[in-house]
């Protein structure tokens, strides 16, 4: 993630913002081993693949992996446009992810012993080998093309303007700095992290916030510290990643949660007339108000749903097809929390009688 100059500065708050949206669900950072994933002493990494290597914008590994396949890891890709991100970039985070998985270390010597059927040893590297999956993030939102292109291909797409609102309008406000303003920035960030330089404890002495422009820089800073104490990453088994948002006694109760082995939980799902706001609702803990999280509808769901006059049968299907199994994943405290949510036949089935009494 290192930017070798100031006219990109606004790309590297992009993908910071991305790092630690994805961190403060519980990912954590690659360690580069030299070789097959390098860094150099800027912080810029690469990962080697088949056919060449490959600057990492973003480069994480989830929780916990699971078992019967090889370690995953999450390259994202960081797109910072003044335009919907369009086809040919999604369509290279694809070739992106064929070519990291598809590298191996196959030399002569193991093709030489390969002639021997009856050899002792195996003719392969030892070495880790992960499975890597590649996303694109964009704060301008996705292309048709693209979204289509990225469903079929099974390559998560991430619209940061939908986590982070109006994150698209700082950083293109922070792209008409000054060449000096953004060096100072660049040096201050690369130096202190991405922080309000008005809330930082040390700020640098040669940064001058008087001729200096901050503002958007400050905005864009809180409004990112802000949105990573709520998040939550949610699963959904049709392969799409929700972001929820969840106020600090809802994450705290799915700490408790889960320290009292309840780490699979019945929730309800609501939306609100012809609105991409859906909100996960968990009605039933002793001792507790129900826990609200709120969410915005994948954009080709609510597409399909808007494409059929937003028909409540249309919604109902939508939940029991799509959503009914969720896993959310988060850190409180410092811990780890995965919890699934599942959508109960019984509610199911009422709201199935109330939108047929509404139609009588």
């Amino acid at each position: 993630m290192a930017v070798n100059s100031a006219k990109k500065l606004d790309g590297k708050l992009l993908e910071l913002s991305v790092e630690r949206l994805i961190k403060s669900c519980g990912f954590k950072p690659v360690t580069h081993d030299g070789l097959y994933v390098q860094q150099n002493g800027s912080g810029l990494r690469w990962v080697n693949g088949k056919g060449s290597s490959h600057d990492a914008d973003v480069l994480l590994e989830p929780p916990f992996q699971p078992p019967f396949c090889y370690p995953t890891r999450l390259l994202v890709e960081c797109k910072n446009l003044r335009q919907s991100v369009g086809l040919p970039l999604v369509r290279a985070g694809f070739g992106l992810r064929e070519d990291i998985n598809g590298f191996e270390v196959v030399t002569k010597d193991h093709l030489t012993q390969r002639r021997n059927t009856r050899r002792n040893v195996l003719a392969v590297e030892i070495r880790n080998r992960f499975q890597y999956q590649v996303a694109v993030a964009s704060a301008s939102g996705f292309t048709k093309p693209a979204i289509e292109f990225a469903i079929n291909n099974k390559i998560p797409l991430i619209d940061v303007s939908r986590i982070v609102p109006g994150i698209e309008l700082d950083l293109n406000e922070i792209s008409r700095y000054s060449d000096q303003s953004k060096r100072l920035l660049l040096d201050y960030v690369n130096s202190k992290g991405f922080i309000s330089i008005e809330d930082s404890i040390d700020p640098p002495s040669g940064l001058d916030t008087a001729t200096v422009e901050v503002s958007a820089f400050n905005r864009l800073a809180r409004k990112l510290s802000s949105v990573e104490e709520q998040i939550i990453v949610g699963s959904m088994e049709s392969g799409e990643i929700l972001f929820l948002v969840a106020n600090s006694t809802t994450k705290n109760n799915l700490l408790e949660l889960q320290l009292s082995n309840s780490s699979i939980i019945r929730c309800d799902i609501y939306y609100e007339d012809n609105s991409e706001k859906w909100r996960l609702v968990i009605p039933e803990i002793p001792g507790k108000e129900e826990l609200t999280l709120d969410f915005v509808l994948p954009y080709y769901f609510f597409q399909a749903w808007a494409n059929s006059s937003f028909d409540e049968s249309f919604a109902i299907d939508m939940k029991e097809d799509l959503m009914k199994n969720i896993t959310l994943y988060t850190i409180i405290h410092e811990r780890v929390v995965v919890i699934r949510m599942y959508l109960g036949e019984s509610w199911l089935r009422e709201m199935r009688r109330l939108r047929e009494l509404r139609r009588t």
